[in-house]
């Protein structure tokens, strides 16, 4: 009988207000889960993948081929430190500034079923929590700026304030702003040596250099600069773990035999990441409304401008570790989502 799924949320907060108008807000906030819904390949061999040996004779049920049961057995939890700073909209000037440090970890890949992240290494033999790390999603620091002002020109104002004509061009008007930036979500790495695992790391992901080993880093091209769209991350930071084999243990061809390979073959407990690339943009809206001596009608005007610095927001690089293109971004981040380039919008909009 499948558990249902439970959730249990933790928030402590504390706010001091400095003035009538402007407040500070810090707090911690979590939550835990349990018996998430999972999917997972239940026809595997309880061990290691042995080079040379049939495995679909050792499998649990030998005669079939894919068998994903959807089990109600992961677990996740989420931890943050939250900070707030609010002034309310007075005497032209309100905002909102926001951060966030966070970690969020889980054994229950989402969506149900997803591979492309690597998915589960093998339960049968490891158990769901072999694979318990950073979740999908997982974004450590985030913050947000979001500042409101009234325009200082026009009747009333410091510049330009005779009134008429040029109160009425450039009278009245408010902006609004927000700033975002956050860092990036994981990129989860696979073996390319057929493990079915993750890979050992063995130096910086973000420092360039070094040579390959033969043996453990098969066709791994080092990166000379990392950060860049060529290479995010360098994969000579890490190597294969060994081949499972019937025979002897060799070393110079990374193979261990069976029987004392425990779980060596499918690498580190836990999943073996690097975070991706993050994001920022400046998004503007300037807008002011006036009357018109009819029926008091008014007319209102809006422009708005998103990623107005054109700055590019990367999307996930690869995450393989063989060739030339191990770690190389080949797409933005928001494609088909939203505008990746700085993009413009006039409106009008007339009431009565």
């Amino acid at each position: 009988m499948q558990r249902p799924p439970y959730s249990e949320a933790y928030n402590l907060t504390l706010e001091h207000s400095f003035t009538n108008t402007t407040s500070f807000q810090i707090g911690y906030q979590g939550s835990v889960d349990r018996h998430l819904q999972m999917s997972y390949s239940a026809n595997q061999y309880a061990g290691n993948r042995i080079q040379g040996a049939n495995m679909q004779l050792l499998q649990p049920y030998f005669d079939l081929g894919t068998v994903e049961p959807i089990v109600n057995r992961g677990i996740s939890s989420y931890n943050s430190l939250q900070a707030k700073v609010e002034r309310k909209y007075a005497n032209g000037l309100g905002y909102l500034a926001s951060y966030t440090w966070s970690h969020c970890l889980d054994d229950a890949f989402e969506p149900i079923g997803q591979s492309e992240q690597g998915g589960y290494r093998n339960p049968n033999f490891l158990g769901f929590k072999y694979d318990y790390g950073a979740c999908t999603t997982d974004v450590r620091q985030r913050l947000s700026f979001s500042p409101q002002l009234e325009l200082p020109f026009g009747r009333g104002k410091k510049f330009l304030n005779r009134g008429g004509v040029v109160d009425a061009v450039v009278g009245g008007w408010k902006t609004s702003w927000i700033f975002q930036a956050q860092s990036g979500n994981p990129i989860f790495l696979t073996a390319s040596n057929g493990t079915g695992g993750y890979p050992l790391r063995v130096s910086d992901p973000f420092g360039a250099g070094g040579t390959p080993d033969p043996a453990t880093q098969p066709n791994f091209v080092c990166a000379t600069k990392t950060h860049s769209l060529a290479s995010w991350f360098n994969p000579c930071a890490f190597k294969n773990p060994p081949r499972a084999t019937l025979g002897d243990s060799n070393p110079a061809s990374n193979l261990i035999n069976y029987q004392s390979a425990g779980s060596i073959p499918y690498g580190p407990p836990g999943r073996v990441s690097v975070p991706g690339p993050g994001f920022n943009k400046v998004d503007l809206s300037l807008f002011k409304s006036f009357g018109i001596p009819w029926r008091e009608s008014q007319i209102h005007l809006r422009a708005d401008v998103f990623n107005l610095l054109n700055h590019p927001s990367f999307g996930y690089p690869s995450n393989g570790l063989q060739g030339n293109s191990a770690g190389q971004i080949t797409s933005t981040r928001f494609s088909g989502e939203s505008p990746d380039a700085r993009v413009a919008q006039f409106a009008v909009r007339y009431t009565f």
